[in-house]
Parts: structure tokens; C-alpha cells; sequence
């Protein structure tokens, strides 16, 4: 009793990225990107659900939202990522309200710009650190 439609989307993991670095793109790129996932079919029905199938999208959620021509519920894949992530991995050793800051790595500085080091703050990530290529195994 549903209809399911699969639409790409070239640019918008660009798009998201740009965001978290602290330039976002226009809102009528944004609109122009997302406007192939708004259909109405012959009898009146319209889009009503849209997954996000990316996990850099969610961070595009709020502008997603403001940007779409009516209002469609969002889902959000990074909760069932992040189990998929502890069936292979195992249950996280830390606590986060236990054991400090949250730490971020990068394996190269160039796109570490003050409006990025900003952003990731404002997500609870205080501490970066740039490591060499290839990691060494600890």
C-alpha cells in the first residue's frame, strides 16, 4: 500500500560537509537537491516519508526541513548505523558522561579551517588531533 522511490543525490554529502565546515550552501542549491525526492502521484498522494540513507545528511536536517515544500517526516540513519556498528565492534568501553571530552582524529590538517574546529566544538568534539598516514597500531 506504499510507493517507494529511490532517489540519488550527487551533492548532498558535499553539501552536508560544507555545512559542518561552516559553509553552507544556499538554500535554492539545497532546495534544487532535494526537490527530485517531493512527488505527488495521478491520485493526490505525495511524499509523506523520506530516509536519510547517508549519515553526513542529518547534519542538513533543520535546513532540510525549513526547505521542503510541505511537511514529510525525516528518518534519521545514524541510530540504526551506529547498532550495526556495536553488532560488529562490540559495546563501547567509555562512558561519555565519565570520561571527558570527546576526542576527534584527522588523518591530514588542510581541511581542519577555524569555522570546521568551530563546528565540531559546537558537537561536543573539543580536542582534535592530526595524525600522520598510515596510523601506527597501538
Amino acid at each position: 500500500s506504499c510507493a517507494v522511490t529511490l532517489v540519488g543525490s550527487p551533492k548532498l554529502a558535499v553539501f552536508a560537509e560544507a555545512e559542518l565546515a561552516g559553509m553552507p550552501i544556499d538554500d535554492a542549491a539545497l532546495a534544487a537537491e532535494i526537490a527530485p525526492c517531493f512527488v505527488t502521484d495521478q491520485d493526490g498522494r505525495r511524499t509523506d516519508v523520506i530516509c536519510l540513507a547517508c549519515t553526513h545528511y542529518p547534519l542538513l536536517l533543520a535546513r532540510l526541513e525549513a526547505l521542503a515544500p510541505w511537511p514529510v517526516t525525516w528518518i534519521d540513519p545514524a541510530p540504526a548505523i551506529a547498532r550495526r556498528v556495536v553488532q560488529l565492534i562490540g559495546p563501547a568501553r567509555r562512558h561519555a558522561d565519565h570520561d571527558g571530552p570527546v576526542h576527534g582524529a584527522f588523518t591530514a590538517g588542510t581541511s581542519l579551517t577555524a569555522p570546521l574546529r568551530a563546528s565540531l566544538a559546537a558537537r561536543g568534539i573539543g580536542e582534535i588531533a592530526v595524525e600522520a598516514m598510515p596510523l601506527t597500531m597501538q
